[in-house]
């Protein structure tokens, strides 16, 4: 797969990020990790100093989108020790207020998915004179 493909699909799983679910950001999330890794594969294959910040970008996009998901995850043990343990009923409802304001006030994601946009592989692979395909057996030119 090239890396123009896993952008697209980065680009697509990721389209109206601060409305995605769970899910849907864990999608995001997976293909982001799999573009920045074929990048980091083929990465000697360019010059690095058009290369590197691309996966730069890609890096804090992943790291993003994990912050978003532990958040997630954070809010969802807090609800339930809530729930099951009374007493700490109010100290995991004002965590989880903290956590939803935190959140609400996070552009990261959508910011970091943004300046991949802006530096697609192929704006790089144009500077670089080289296609950002590689041939299924390995091959480069």
């Amino acid at each position: 797969m090239t890396l123009h493909k896993r952008q697209r699909r980065l680009h697509k799983r990721g389209r109206g990020m601060a409305k995605l679910d769970e899910q849907q950001r864990h999608r995001a999330r997976i293909a982001a990790k799999k573009l920045r890794y074929a990048t980091e594969f083929f990465e000697s294959l360019f010059p690095a100093n058009k290369v590197r910040p691309y996966r730069e970008q890609l890096s804090h996009l992943q790291d993003d989108l994990g912050w978003r998901n532990d958040m997630a995850v954070a809010e969802s043990l807090l609800c339930r020790l809530g729930a099951e343990q009374q007493h700490l009923a109010i100290a995991c409802a004002y965590a989880r207020g903290n956590i939803a304001r935190r959140v609400s006030a996070d552009k990261g994601p959508a910011t970091s998915l943004e300046a991949i946009q802006d530096s697609k592989p192929s704006r790089v692979a144009l500077q670089c004179g080289r296609s950002w395909t590689v041939p299924a057996d390995g091959a480069t030119e």
